[in-house]
């Protein structure tokens, strides 16, 4: 694990791994960028790719994230607070309880 970890970091940018379908080795690729003329054609493409993403069912307005987000926030803080004691902790408190509600201790 140790060393798989040590070979991910190493990768430069450009550098990858990648495996293939029904092989189990693992292959250094390097990967060459290609950058895309810039114009007219390619700016509408873009635009148009922008437009289906906020059509999408899946897309959620900033405004209406934060409104999700606000809703449940004043939920959680109506909710009465949740307090988690240490397993030890409660076993003690049930102890101390049990000896002080005996009357022969």
């Amino acid at each position: 694990r140790v060393d798989w970890a040590k070979r991910i970091r190493s990768k430069r940018t450009g550098e990858a791994f990648g495996k293939f379908k029904d092989d189990s080795r693992l292959y250094d690729i390097a990967i060459e960028q290609h950058r895309i003329p810039e114009g007219p054609a390619i700016e509408r493409a873009v635009e148009e790719l922008i437009a289906e993403n906020f059509e999408s069912e899946f897309f959620r307005s900033a405004e209406i994230v934060k409104q999700e987000e606000e809703r449940l926030r004043q939920r959680i803080l109506r909710e009465p607070p949740v307090i988690l004691e240490a397993p030890l902790q409660a076993a003690d408190r049930r102890q101390q309880e049990a000896t002080r509600n005996d009357p022969f201790t």
